[in-house]
């Protein structure tokens, strides 16, 4: 993968989605990306997931005369996306108004916490609802959604493996709205397991006007569950860093208690590989031993920066990517994670509800993609071109800097595809 610079629209989706856009840098991009640049910046913003929260930042810096071109295309989107954020809001009330009614309190999660207080509801799309529940109130909690009109997609025999090998089970309602149901944060054959019943112990009331109160996870805990969120996507994902950069800039934000958290379960590699990409990506505001990778070995820090964490957190994944996947949560796992992988992957145990994934009725298929020597050959192979490439560039550029991913003495903010204010 090359570290090639960003385009007009990449920045552009990179500005828009920072807490304070930056007007020169926005009118820069405009004026380089040419007629073609909206439609451009359209795309990413929805393969993100985060159409509305970048249409929202340039519609305000419209106002003030930034890109009128642009303008009429940015307030019919987002007076579509209005409206669809006004149906997320019904139906999440009237959900948790139901459970509610039938004696449930559930811990909210993800979008539809972060929608309270942390985003503009048209900022931070959300296309299922997230609760928490414990093991005893699932089947209850189940039911009272079956009154509501909500139904499952899969079969009696995949949700009855759901209880054992999974964390949540989902079902959907006809008008489109899902809800999952969580009795746990990570699946249960995970190294890195977040512990639910913290979730709920430690969980607070927000209120807000026109709707009910909703309980949701201490800000702190909600910050470990989207690095969670993040790693598991093998840090793919610009809509979980636009939620780790308005978390981290929250003032009461408590960094020892992450901190704490993050290394008991093992995510303090992730921690700081998402921050210190929220950080060149969004400006976001990190403390300097996560940004500096404090917490991962020197090797791990180079095979990170070596896979381009930037440009593969824009590129879309395409077929075949198993072995980056893999490889990039490795080296941000805790050594023995990794250990506990690698013997895992070797005896040929995968995921036992892959039968389930490719819409199989029979567990006995088996699951060839990635377990065996085979796929571990696979993986050595692909660190060895990259540690090659890498090996190259620190040749051409000779220095000692190797790639520019992690902060330096004298450059702590520098990274080749991330430009300065013109």
């Amino acid at each position: 993968m090359s570290e090639r610079p960003l385009t007009p629209a990449e920045r552009l989706l990179f500005e828009l989605s920072r807490a304070a856009p930056s007007r020169a840098r926005v009118e820069a991009a405009c004026r380089e990306g040419g007629p073609g640049a909206f439609m451009d910046l359209q795309h990413h913003a929805m393969r993100h997931g985060i159409q509305g929260l970048v249409l929202h930042s340039l519609s305000r810096l419209q106002r003030d005369g930034v890109w009128p071109e642009s303008r009429e295309a940015t307030d019919e989107a987002l007076t579509r996306l209005r409206r669809q954020t006004l149906f997320w809001d019904m139906e999440q009330d009237r959900v948790l108004t139901g459970l509610g009614r039938a004696g449930f309190d559930p811990l909210v999660l993800k979008g539809g916490a972060l929608r309270r207080g942390i985003f503009a509801p048209v900022e931070r799309a959300m296309g299922d609802l997230d609760i928490l529940v414990r093991p005893d109130e699932v089947s209850g909690v189940l039911t009272s959604l079956a009154g509501l009109g909500y139904r499952s997609e899969y079969t009696d025999r995949a949700r009855g493996e759901f209880l054992e090998h999974h964390h949540h089970d989902r079902v959907a309602h006809p008008a489109g709205f899902m809800v999952e149901v969580h009795w746990g944060l990570t699946r249960p054959y995970e190294a890195i397991r977040l512990d639910p019943e913290r979730f709920l112990r430690r969980s607070i009331v927000l209120e807000a006007e026109g709707s009910p109160p909703i309980r949701v996870p201490r800000m702190e805990d909600t910050l470990v569950h989207t690095v969670s969120q993040s790693e598991q996507d093998a840090v793919r994902g610009l809509r979980r860093l636009i939620d780790l950069d308005r978390l981290a800039s929250l003032p009461d934000l408590d960094w020892d208690d992450v901190r704490t958290h993050a290394d008991t379960v093992g995510l303090r590699g992730s921690l700081c590989v998402t921050l210190r990409l929220a950080q060149l990506c969004l400006g976001t505001e990190a403390p300097e031993d996560l940004a500096r990778g404090r917490g991962l070995t020197p090797a791990s820090r180079r095979a990170i920066a070596a896979m381009h964490p930037v440009r593969r957190l824009l590129e879309e994944p395409e077929r075949g990517e198993a072995a980056d996947f893999h490889l990039f949560r490795l080296w941000c796992a805790r050594p023995d994670h990794r250990d506990h992988w690698l013997r895992t992957c070797l005896v040929g145990s995968g995921d036992p509800l892959h039968w389930v994934w490719l819409g199989e009725e029979d567990p006995e298929v088996e699951d060839e993609r990635t377990t065996g020597l085979g796929f571990l050959l696979k993986l050595a192979l692909y660190q060895s071109i990259l540690s090659l490439a890498n090996l190259r560039t620190r040749i051409r550029q000779s220095d000692d800097g190797g790639p520019g991913f992690w902060p330096s003495a004298d450059a702590p903010d520098a990274h080749p595809t991330i430009q300065d204010d013109p």
